[in-house]
């Protein structure tokens, strides 16, 4: 069974003439472009993945400038063109605490501080100051701030999650 690969860029275009690749970073931590050595780059309309050498990554306004061994040519990068940039879950990036990636929350049992199942977690909506977590039980959906007045536990590996329901937040 193949390792899942997690989303880190996307490349949009070639840059210049000699293969290089522009990439737009789909990550909270760009400069990890500087220390990849290695990445998986997957077809955006099929299943094809190839894993590519990184020579060298640098940033170019919002977006980041890559070099692949191996792709020599304005041509050659042309056929890397919307491809995505991937990566195995064990190069992610270190979390400080309290703090999860989304995949990790999808799937979670969400409880009350009084025992109180809401059901689980479907998706996490990210909005300015605060996430939303999206809780699905048969019949509701109830969308959870998730801030310390509400969140009080994560516990990934019980898979679950303790909020507290303050006033006003489910009808």
């Amino acid at each position: 069974m193949q390792e899942e690969l997690f989303l880190i860029g996307r490349i949009t275009k070639p840059h210049g003439i000699r293969g290089e690749v522009r990439v737009f970073p789909e990550t909270d931590f760009p400069e990890r472009f500087y220390d990849l050595e290695t990445v998986f780059l997957c077809h955006p309309y099929n299943a094809e993945t190839t894993s590519l050498q990184v020579v060298s990554a640098r940033p170019h306004g919002t977006f980041w400038i890559l070099k692949f061994a191996g792709v020599e040519s304005r041509n050659e990068a042309e056929l890397l063109r919307n491809w995505t940039l991937e990566i195995p879950q064990h190069q992610l990036v270190e979390l400080p605490e309290d703090t999860y990636y989304i995949f990790e929350l999808i799937g979670l049992e969400v409880l009350t501080d009084t025992g109180q199942l809401l059901g689980r977690v479907t998706d996490v909506l990210q909005y300015g100051s605060s996430d939303i977590y999206v809780v699905q039980d048969h019949q509701r959906e109830y969308l959870i701030p998730a801030i310390r007045d509400v969140v009080k536990q994560i516990d990934l590996s019980q898979k679950r999650m303790s909020i507290h329901l303050i006033e006003g937040l489910i009808s």
